[in-house]
């Protein structure tokens, strides 16, 4: 009967060893199954994460076109204020130069500078006077940039612009 315990015995080691081959072998498929939905979910993730890496490169695209476009509007509208700034200007020194002219034409030979920077000036010499500075305010008023020339608007304020004293 030895003979037969040991084939009874080596019969039990044999169907023992099946049952772990088939053991591992079902675990070994199943761990295949497991690695194959994981790298389809990297490369579904991957792909998303491409999507979206695509998607903020076209942001920042679209962004820098309008920070560019911004930035040309505001460089033309700059541009466009200079531009209407300097007309303004040289429109308001012709008429402070058309000022002082009519202030000097009316200024008698005989009288002098010194008697018109007291006051002693005929009428019509200040009425010349009033309605040149009347006309330089309204035209500094009438501009779209106010913030170019303040001109006070009270009357003897207006006596007292830059170019009376420039031409006293």
């Amino acid at each position: 009967m030895h003979v037969s315990a040991t084939r009874v015995l080596l019969l039990i080691f044999i169907l023992k060893r099946e049952k772990d081959l088939e053991l591992a072998a079902k675990i070994g498929k199943s761990l295949l199954e497991r690695n194959h939905e994981l790298q389809q979910t990297n490369e579904l993730l991957e792909e998303r994460l491409n999507s979206a890496n695509d998607q903020v490169t076209q942001l920042k695209h679209d962004l820098q076109q309008k920070v560019n476009l911004l930035q040309m509007v505001t460089d033309e509208e700059y541009d466009r204020s200079f531009a209407q700034w300097q007309e303004h200007s040289s429109h308001i020194d012709s008429l402070y130069g058309s000022l002082a002219s009519e202030l000097e034409a009316s200024i008698s030979p005989h009288s002098g500078r010194k008697q018109f920077a007291v006051g002693t000036g005929s009428a019509d010499n200040l009425h010349v006077l009033s309605s040149t500075a009347a006309a330089i305010s309204q035209t500094v008023l009438e501009s779209k940039d106010s913030s170019i020339l303040p001109v006070p608007r009270d009357r003897q304020s207006l006596t007292s612009l830059p170019v009376v004293n420039w031409v006293c």
